[in-house]
């Protein structure tokens, strides 16, 4: 999973405190405001240390492991270390968020993949301002469909770069097994479905289907084409299959995305 400053993150709260008096916070990093230009500044810097330090380790087959330590440094080197990255615990694995304590606008969290846990959700709806909404999709209706409700809408189905069938691990009854399930693609979904434009979190462990995300938001830009704008995203990323590289991704998502992710 991809996360910014992991060693020295705050505690999780609605107003967790500044870490100096020019600590940044932000949400909705498209919107014009007097932080989004010095958070687009400090995610530049921070995006060119990673690629000069993938370039130097480009050829090393220990560079997976050694990719944490790279997003480290480069943070504490830029002045991506003063932005607050809030931690949120799940059952298994840790969640980030930036939040923004300059504006009471509703947000728009979508989860793919629940998984059959909702403790982040949970967090977030507490802490994120009244009237935030909810959407979660996963294709194993059962015990998911009754605790997302909890939260927000529920959608029984997958989401994937296309319509159609893929084949994917999916948790039932405590277990992952392979299974061939149907598909909705990403930008119906969010158009027609969650029907909003502006998605400020996007939580995703969809088994998979993250790379096929990471094609449509770079390289395919069919977000832009339809104008949602999706401002961060928490993506674990599943062991690589059918030729599919994780670092290949990342330098592609490097090279072209517009804002923190």
């Amino acid at each position: 999973m991809i996360h910014f400053n992991p060693t020295s993150v705050p505690s999780t709260s609605r107003n967790p405190p500044f870490k100096s008096n020019n600590t940044v916070r932000t949400r909705r990093l498209y919107e014009s405001s007097n932080t989004a230009p010095a958070v687009t500044a400090a995610f530049e810097d921070w995006r060119q240390c990673v690629i000069k330090q993938l370039d130097k380790k480009k050829s090393d087959p220990k560079l997976w492991k050694k990719f944490a330590a790279i997003v480290v440094k480069c943070t504490a080197s830029t002045e991506l270390s003063k932005i607050i990255i809030t931690p949120i615990r799940n059952k298994d694995e840790i969640k980030r968020y930036i939040y923004n304590n300059d504006t009471t606008d509703p947000a728009v969290v979508v989860t793919l993949g629940v998984g059959e846990d909702i403790i982040a959700e949970k967090h977030l709806k507490k802490t994120l301002p009244l009237g935030s909404k909810f959407f979660g999709a996963d294709p194993v209706w059962e015990k998911n469909a009754d605790l997302f409700a909890q939260v927000g809408k529920f959608f029984p189905i997958a989401v994937g770069k296309e319509t159609g069938y893929i084949a994917t691990d999916i948790l039932t009854k405590g277990r992952y097994q392979s299974s061939n399930v149907m598909t909705i693609d990403f930008v119906t979904f969010l158009t027609k479905m969650v029907n909003e434009s502006m998605i400020d979190l996007i939580l995703m462990d969809n088994e998979g289907a993250e790379y096929d995300t990471v094609q449509l938001l770079t390289i395919d830009k069919v977000f832009d084409k339809h104008g949602i704008v999706i401002c961060q995203i928490n993506a674990e990323f599943h062991p690589p299959r059918n030729g599919q590289s994780y670092i290949d991704y990342l330098k592609i998502m490097l090279d072209t995305i517009k804002v923190i992710v």
